[in-house]
This record gives structure tokens, sequence and C-alpha cells, in this order.
């Protein structure tokens, strides 16, 4: 799989860098959420807790995908993990 950055921004407010990137994957599947985080990480050199992928799609008839990513200078939650804690906390509240 090779990954080809086609915009890159620095956004000094949130202290990130905001991507868009193309992944080339012939014979492949489209890759999953945690395989391009981790691709990301790694060509920039960062740990992938400051990885956060908002999509990725598919080009019809296409082995290439679009994906928007944004890389953080700190690590961040992921909102998943916000949920989860918000569910378990909501189930030990006694009623």
């Amino acid at each position: 799989m090779e990954l080809k950055i086609e915009e890159e921004k620095e956004n000094p407010f949130f202290e990130r860098k905001e991507l868009k990137i193309r992944l080339i994957h012939h014979g492949e599947a489209t890759p999953s959420k945690n395989a391009v985080e981790e691709m990301v990480a790694k060509k920039f050199g960062v740990d992938v807790t400051h990885v956060v992928l908002d999509y990725i799609f598919t080009e019809t008839g296409k082995a290439e995908s679009i994906a928007k990513v944004k890389v953080y200078k700190k690590p961040v939650r992921k909102v998943e993990e916000k949920k989860e804690e918000k569910a378990e906390a909501a189930e030990s509240k006694p009623v």
C-alpha cells in the first residue's frame, strides 16, 4: 500500500496538522482505520495516539482511497473511549 499526501495544513490553534491523503492499495481491500493511523504515525514519526482518522472513502472502480487525517502534537483520546466512559458511568450510577 502506498500513501501520498495531497494536502497538508498546519493548524496552530489546535496544535495539529490536517492532511488529505490518497491511499493506493492495488490487489488489497480498503485499508482499516487502524492500518491508516499506523501508516500516518510512522510517516510523521509520532505515536499512533497522536493520529485521528476522520474518514476514508474508496473511489468506485479504483483501488484508491481518499482519507482525512489529523496529526496532533500531543496524544489525544479517541471519541469512542469517551463514549465508553460515559456509558460505564451511567451504568454504575445508582438509581
